[in-house]
């Protein structure tokens, strides 16, 4: 049975490289054989899951035989910190903790953008980034504030939902157009695709957010 473990490297000073021959088992289930770089940082991260067969290896650069898998990834924006996360793209997760601050990224509740952070959350977040529009005078934004934060928590690592306040960001608001609020703005792959004014129900909001989630 082949062991599954993690590439650790415990070199500090310096990026490290190791040429490492793989077995590579496409769709069609035949192998290729091919030298494959691994680079570790020197933050020591875990960047890459191999299976070994089971011998036993004195170092990386004796490997001969290594069955290859690539987990497709998807940048994650911390809520606590706004740093950006590589996490595995799985249907579910029991765990997934931020590699800066290492709060929870599934803690998922409404980010304070503004014009420094506003490009680059929209930018970097793979997941759907929904933007409320709102001001601290509009009785509709207060009203609507709890249901944006309770439908928030549904999404985690699916939706990153995020408030501007127009009254402190004038120059934002005036630049993403809004003209009434609250306003809501859906970006997938960095582009604007919704566009919406006024309150919504717990129900409309959900359901809106489930049309754009892949």
């Amino acid at each position: 049975m082949d062991i599954k473990i993690l590439l650790e490297i415990t070199q500090e000073s310096k990026l490290s490289v190791y040429n490492i021959l793989i077995i590579q088992n496409p769709i069609e289930d035949s192998y290729i054989n091919f030298l494959a770089p691994i680079i570790v940082n020197n933050d020591n991260k875990k960047l890459a899951q191999i299976v070994l067969e089971p011998k036993k290896y004195p170092d990386f650069g004796m490997i001969e035989s290594i069955k290859s898998f690539q987990e497709e990834k998807m940048r994650i924006i911390c809520p606590h910190c706004l740093m950006v996360n590589n996490v595995p793209k799985k249907e579910t997760y029991k765990k997934a903790n931020c590699g800066k601050c290492k709060k929870s990224l599934l803690e998922n509740f409404p980010v304070v953008l503004n014009e420094a952070n506003f490009d680059e959350v929209v930018v970097n977040s793979d997941p759907l980034v929904i933007v409320d529009f709102w001001a601290p005078w509009c009785g509709p934004c207060r009203s609507f504030a709890p249901t944006f934060e309770k439908v928030s928590k549904i999404f985690p690592l699916k939706a990153l939902f995020c408030k501007v306040n127009t009254e402190d960001e004038q120059n934002l608001g005036a630049r993403m157009g809004i003209r009434s609020i609250p306003t809501l703005i859906i970006f997938k792959n960095e582009k604007e695709v919704k566009r919406i004014s006024g309150a919504l129900d717990e129900l409309s909001l959900k359901q809106l957010v489930e049309q754009y989630i892949d």
